[in-house]
């Protein structure tokens, strides 16, 4: 999990852009090298897939093959932390924002979990599992379903408004019977993001140098 601090301060590269002048010569862009991990959101219902969340952790943390783990602080798996007083929507905003991909872990109960009294959690604007869905849905964070014990992915019609998008993205499925197989499909997809989340921010370090 990231640390207090860091889970919501997105150390984001930074590379100011300052308006062309007549010389190149001159100092007109300024460049930083502080640049931000490439991070993970696991999404998760506790009463549905708490133990599947937790043993793709694990192995997203161990690797796969030639695949370096993930440190844990690339991970973002709990909000359970959030400060009394904040505006819970405005901090996952905010640690969805921070994040790189977005896991939707989905079980058999996902869909029809209940509270107390009997209804549909989804149905609540307020259920934390759907507020960060729509935050990473509207942050256009690459939103990923994965799928553990045999769920089917939901249709349209089931899912509330606000995240009826989310049937429309490719999933990935984690079987209990393949799971080192379907883990390393997906810990090698997301490593290949990795690197061209760092190819790309080593592009803008070297143009921005060069009008330095």
């Amino acid at each position: 999990m990231f640390g207090a601090a860091a889970r919501l301060s997105r150390r984001a590269f930074r590379v100011t852009l300052v308006p062309l002048v007549d010389s190149p010569t001159r100092e007109h862009r300024e460049v930083s090298s502080d640049t931000a991990p490439f991070r993970i959101f696991l999404n998760y219902r506790r009463d549905d897939a708490s133990g599947y969340a937790g043993r793709l952790r694990d192995s997203l943390e161990a690797g796969v093959g030639e695949e370096s783990g993930f440190r844990e602080e690339q991970i973002f798996r709990d909000i359970d932390t959030i400060p009394p007083g904040a505006d819970f929507r405005t901090y996952i905003n905010e640690a969805v924002a921070s994040c790189d991909v977005f896991l939707a872990i989905i079980g058999k109960q996902w869909l029809n979990s209940a509270d107390k009294k009997g209804r549909r959690r989804l149905a609540n604007p307020a259920d934390f599992v759907r507020v960060e869905i729509e935050a990473a849905l509207q942050k256009d964070v690459p939103v990923v379903p994965v799928l553990v014990q045999d769920a089917k992915m939901p249709s349209q019609s089931r899912l509330p408004k606000s995240i009826s998008e989310l049937c429309r993205r490719n999933a990935f499925e984690l079987s209990d019977g393949r799971w080192p197989y379907d883990v390393g499909r997906l810990v090698t997809w997301l490593k290949s993001e990795e690197r061209k989340k760092r190819e790309k921010t080593e592009r803008e370090v070297a143009y921005a140098r060069r009008w330095q």
